[in-house]
């Protein structure tokens, strides 16, 4: 199995990340080590960050600051093939249940207990996983603009069309971020975000993780992307006893504020709240999160 390691003056020219490397060794299915890089700051109790498709961790670097201020120790993980953590160059070795055993591995080694689950895209299948997996190390939910699978779900035109994308990318080349980057253009804001979104990727071969991210929805790969734990974990966390703050772009339609606000109602102590968020509208934590973490706040995390 071929690793790549991302040579750090990639990440030089990314904008407001101060953070130092943290690193965790997980051994994957198949006996290898894989290095996963995570931002840890702060002391109190733990705030873990899990990114999606095509991002990592910095992705929540506005997050981190005002969360450590208000005494929160703030985690931030790459999941394998994002980010500063080391990359698979297969593409057929990214699937949903290695991601949640590599992310269990970290919480395991770091003993993480009383936990805030932050999750947006592909982090709300794997972080909602080890909730529902590992109830008593978690105290609270946050969750933005995604997803768990289960019978009624309904799959909106555009993640289909997303996915239909992606199919055409050839495995192993493709660039999947190349419309996403043209998209979003070389200046200001939007000109940084796209620096930090290829920034983990020198070239195709790196890029097997968001390659593969999109063509795992569990409608397209039930098996690859764990459509019967995704279905378990919405059942089980329907009667979770502890705070689940939904929180929601206004204008995705991956996500639509619609879903979030029906998921929100399905937890005993469910809330919804909507922000309105600047392009990309997905990601809401680019342009809203000042917003988002004062949310988080007075929904109960203030200290």
């Amino acid at each position: 199995m071929q690793v790549l390691r991302t040579p750090e003056e990639r990440f030089a020219e990314v904008a407001d990340y101060p953070f130092a490397p943290n690193y965790h060794t997980w051994t994957e299915p198949g006996g290898t080590e894989l290095r996963m890089h995570y931002v840890d700051e702060g002391e109190g109790p733990p705030v873990l960050l899990l990114h999606g498709q095509p991002n990592w961790s910095w992705l929540y670097r506005e997050f981190i600051p005002p969360l450590v201020e208000a005494g929160y120790r703030c985690i931030a993980p790459d999941h394998i093939g994002f980010g500063k953590s080391d990359k698979v160059v297969e593409d057929e070795w990214y699937v949903i249940e290695r991601h949640c055993e590599a992310v269990r591995s970290l919480i395991d080694a770091l003993d993480l207990r009383s936990i805030t689950l932050v999750c947006h895209d592909w982090g709300g299948p794997i972080g909602l996983r080890q909730a529902a997996d590992l109830p008593a190390r978690f105290d609270r939910l946050v969750i933005m603009n995604t997803w768990l699978h289960h019978i009624d779900m309904q799959y909106t035109p555009a993640m289909r069309a997303y996915n239909a994308r992606i199919v055409e990318i050839e495995p192993g080349s493709g660039d999947p971020l190349a419309q996403m980057t043209a998209n979003l253009g070389a200046e200001g804001r939007l000109g940084d975000i796209a620096r930090a979104f290829t920034a983990p990727f020198p070239d195709p071969s790196y890029m097997a993780g968001p390659r593969r991210f999109p063509l795992l929805h569990p409608y397209a790969k039930p098996v690859e992307g764990n459509a019967v734990e995704q279905a378990r974990c919405y059942e089980e966390l329907r009667h979770w006893p502890k705070p689940a703050n939904v929180i929601f772009g206004h204008a995705d339609g991956v996500f639509p504020p619609e879903w979030g606000r029906q998921w929100a109602d399905t937890f005993p102590l469910g809330t919804f709240d909507m922000v309105e968020t600047e392009v990309p509208h997905h990601f809401i934590q680019l342009s809203q999160a000042p917003e988002i973490v004062e949310i988080m706040l007075e929904r109960g995390m203030r200290r």
